[in-house]
């Protein structure tokens, strides 16, 4: 059920929190709601530690000894911290990024607490559009209250700014959203918080942008979508279209078209090539991964269909781990490969990933849209015989590598965004 917050509950958190993101070194990028800015804090930045154990953070704890002083006078402790890029967005859409160690703070109620050294050496645009923002707050209220500032409610007052505790936890904070409600005059919808599972009407309304949608090489094997092709075109052909020129007959003579027999990803672009840092061991042995005996048939016909324009055959000194996790839809299983282990090892560049509320501003100024249907999108991008060899996966009864790039290397998301900026690039009129 979706609680409905008070405008100054919100407009509180806001006084000294800022979405931000952290950039894992095992390659993933965590969004955090609500990062407090805490002028109160003065050399160190903080984590706490449910929030380590809840993002799997243990391999990168490093020992430290510091002892706080917190709030009440006491004096804590902390044996561990981690270190990672972590950045913002301020208001006008520029990211600013910093590389900051953060202490491992236990029981700590917020997740993340950014301290005035670094909210000044290299947040200093974002931590002041948070005071601006307190500002103009203020000031509203007052005016609404006909008020001083000193005389406004304590809701405000007790320390607006520095260091402000609204009492609401990180993992509230992504239910403040609030509808009207009877007698409430404060009323507040933060937009982009939760996300909306429902599909809106019109959505709903539009015919899947393609012919045969179950017919991708990709999802199936060949044999499968040949057979279903033969079954469902006579269905998708208007009857006196049909009876007036033998396109049924074209069709199937010309299957090979809508359902391919082999694969060979976007051509005219180089190989992808992965560099690595200095220092990479010569031999990288992977974990072993039990596999549960009713997924077994079930990965065996996956990995043979995959083999047919994905994986071969590997003798690389590089493994990771097969990873067989269920799904609800045909093959009923995902393979993937664990990469946490040479992801560390892999150079990933920063190309920029498009944030997704800032795209759409920039696109509604546009009055024609094309759908691209992105499904297998990084298996369209060739792998350079080296990087295959270090992105190899330990099988349970043999070694493969992939030709494509695969899911989960730390560089794929951006690779994929500099290909497809790549193709698009001579269309000057178009935003992508």
């Amino acid at each position: 059920m979706m609680m409905v917050a008070p405008l100054f509950l919100v407009e509180k958190l806001k006084l000294s929190h800022k979405p931000g993101r952290m950039s894992i070194p095992d390659g993933r990028s965590i969004r955090v709601e609500a990062i407090l800015f805490d002028s109160g804090a003065e050399g160190d930045n903080y984590v706490s530690g449910s929030w380590v154990e809840q993002n799997n953070l243990q391999e990168f704890l490093q020992p430290v000894q510091r002892n706080v002083v917190v709030a009440d006078g006491k004096k804590t402790q902390l044996t561990h911290k981690v270190a990672f890029p972590v950045s913002f967005m301020d208001d006008s859409g520029v990211e600013h990024v910093a590389h900051l160690d953060f202490m491992v703070f236990p029981g700590m109620t917020k997740e993340v607490i950014i301290g005035f050294k670094d909210m000044v050496l290299h947040f200093s645009k974002v931590f002041a559009e948070i005071v601006n923002f307190a500002r103009d707050v203020l000031e509203k209220r007052r005016e609404q209250k006909g008020e001083s500032v000193c005389e406004m409610d304590s809701e405000f007052c007790d320390g607006a700014v520095a260091n402000v505790d609204t009492g609401a936890t990180v993992s509230d904070a992504g239910d403040l959203v609030g509808y009207p409600v009877d007698g409430d005059e404060r009323k507040f919808v933060e937009p982009w918080i939760n996300p909306v599972d429902e599909v809106a009407e019109e959505e709903s309304s539009l015919p899947d942008p393609a012919t045969f949608g179950g017919f991708h090489f990709m999802e199936v094997p060949t044999e499968v979508a040949q057979e279903e092709f033969r079954k469902e075109v006579p269905n998708r052909i208007d009857p006196e279209f049909g009876r007036k020129k033998p396109v049924l007959r074209l069709l199937l003579l010309f299957m090979s078209v809508f359902v391919a027999t082999e694969w060979t990803g976007i051509v005219g672009i180089p190989l992808l090539k992965f560099n690595v840092r200095d220092g990479i061991p010569d031999r990288i042995k992977p974990r072993r991964v039990f596999v549960h005996k009713k997924y077994q048939e079930a990965m065996v016909n996956e990995l043979e269909r995959l083999k047919k324009y994905h994986l071969r055959p590997s003798d690389s000194p590089y493994a990771s781990p097969l990873v067989v996790a269920p799904k609800a839809t045909y093959p009923f299983i995902r393979l993937c490969a664990d990469y946490r282990i040479i992801n560390k090892w892999i150079l990933c560049p920063q190309f920029p990933i498009p944030d997704v509320r800032k795209e759409l501003e920039k696109a509604s100024g546009f009055t024609i849209y094309c759908d691209l249907d992105m499904s297998n999108a990084f298996h369209n991008i060739r792998l350079d015989p080296l990087t295959s060899t270090l992105l190899s996966i330990q099988c349970p009864t043999e070694q493969l590598e992939p030709m494509f790039m695969p899911e989960g290397c730390s560089p794929a998301s951006g690779v994929l965004m500099s290909v497809v900026y790549t193709i698009f690039e001579e269309l000057d009129d178009c935003y992508l």
